[in-house]
């Protein structure tokens, strides 16, 4: 935790002094998280039935995959992620804030959070309101971060919001359309009921560790975007063969009957009155035919909580060989 702290600390010093660092699609051991998932979550959830379905393996990142299993009825969900600090971003903030709010209030929270006019006193006090729904290691976290950021910028006339500096995908506040548990207020009051008894646990791995590590076997695994990063693995100019050789690597995690949820893969553009293919992977060498055997499935995308009508997103249902 010690160091987790010291590395928000300077995520928030190179922010204010004006040092940018270079990603180049480059995720880090210690990064910026993301504050909502940018998939339609509830889209591709809802093609799959969860009937009797206890075991799902999840990308962490937002959390936002997390807690849409959980509202589906997924008991025992693992999370990894590259990076660690969204373990203290999901599994400590976001989770305090669904225990402590009702639907209209949890929605409130984090949009008034976001907002990059919100006062350094407002936004200190609101962060340190949930402090006693976290456990122990995420309370210690977010009051030292809180305290550091308020000593930091006292003083300064124009303050950056802490949260527009430590996490991205702030502008559009958390989507109900996306996301499971947040739909209805139905889904929202289901998970808050059940959230104590959902078994969560975390591991800081890339994803192409995860086959290698893990053992048990799941009914759902969800890799969410991994294409975006997929370069770092393979390098530029990556084959469709050499991306299916990985996939293939997580079939042996898979229960009968399971499946695996791989999303931004395709996009479906409009131009005029057609759609056209067009891959969303700019560093590969795949092309939209290499898709003709895969399960695809084509959702509508949200951008801000609106169905984009030039544009669909593609995700591809991976079942067990």
């Amino acid at each position: 935790m010690r160091e987790a702290i010291e590395e928000t600390e300077r995520i928030i010093d190179d922010y204010l002094e004006g040092i940018k660092k270079y990603r180049n699609n480059t995720f880090f051991e210690y990064d910026k998280v993301y504050a909502t998932a940018t998939e339609n979550i509830d889209g591709y959830l809802n093609l799959v039935d969860f009937e009797g379905k206890n075991n799902a393996l999840t990308i962490l990142a937002s959390g936002d995959q997390t807690f849409s299993l959980a509202s589906k009825g997924i008991k025992n969900i693992t999370t990894f992620d590259i990076n660690k600090l969204t373990e203290y971003y999901a599994l400590g903030l976001k989770k305090a804030a669904i225990e402590a709010f009702s639907y209209e209030e949890f929605l409130a929270y984090f949009k008034r959070l976001f907002d990059i006019n919100i006062g350094l006193d407002e936004l200190t006090d609101m962060v340190k309101y949930l402090l006693s729904y976290m456990d122990y290691e995420y309370k210690i976290y977010w009051e030292t971060i809180i305290d550091y950021n308020y000593n930091r910028q006292k003083g300064i006339y124009q303050v950056t919001n802490l949260f527009r500096i430590i996490l991205f995908s702030t502008a559009h506040g958390i989507s109900k359309t996306k996301n499971s548990y947040l739909v209805n207020k139905e889904s929202y009051d289901n998970l808050r009921s059940i959230i104590g008894d959902v078994n969560i646990t975390f591991d800081a791995l890339d994803v192409f560790e995860v086959p290698y590590i893990y053992e048990k076997e799941y009914d759902f695994i969800l890799l969410s975007n991994i294409a975006d990063y997929i370069e770092n693995h393979l390098g530029e100019s990556w084959t469709y063969e050499a991306f299916r050789k990985e996939i293939i690597k997580f079939h042996k995690l898979l229960n009968k009957d399971g499946v695996i949820f791989i999303a931004y893969l395709i996009g479906k553009h409009r131009k005029g009155n057609e759609f056209f293919n067009d891959p969303l992977i700019y560093s590969s060498l795949i092309t939209p035919k290499d898709f003709t055997t895969e399960e695809l499935v084509l959702l509508p995308h949200i951008d801000n909580d609106k169905v984009d009508n030039y544009m669909k997103d593609g995700i591809i249902l991976e079942r067990k060989k």
